[in-house]
């Protein structure tokens, strides 16, 4: 599995731990892109910002 980073500049990046990844995954919302993908992101500073790809069958809301 794969340990999610961000870019932060000049070519540097910093790795998340999975508390601060689900806390994000929580305040996410889904888009559904151009192309018909589902995203779950988030917009900080006017931009998008994608989390990961959701599978087609996603629920709209979490319950």
């Amino acid at each position: 599995m794969a340990v999610p980073e961000v870019d932060i500049r000049f070519g540097l990046s910093a790795r998340l731990g999975r508390n601060v990844f689900y806390r994000l995954v929580e305040a996410g919302e889904q888009r559904t892109t151009d192309t018909g993908r589902i995203e779950l992101g988030l917009t900080s500073g006017g931009v998008w910002q994608p989390l990961g790809e959701l599978p087609g069958d996603a629920p709209d809301e979490a319950s």
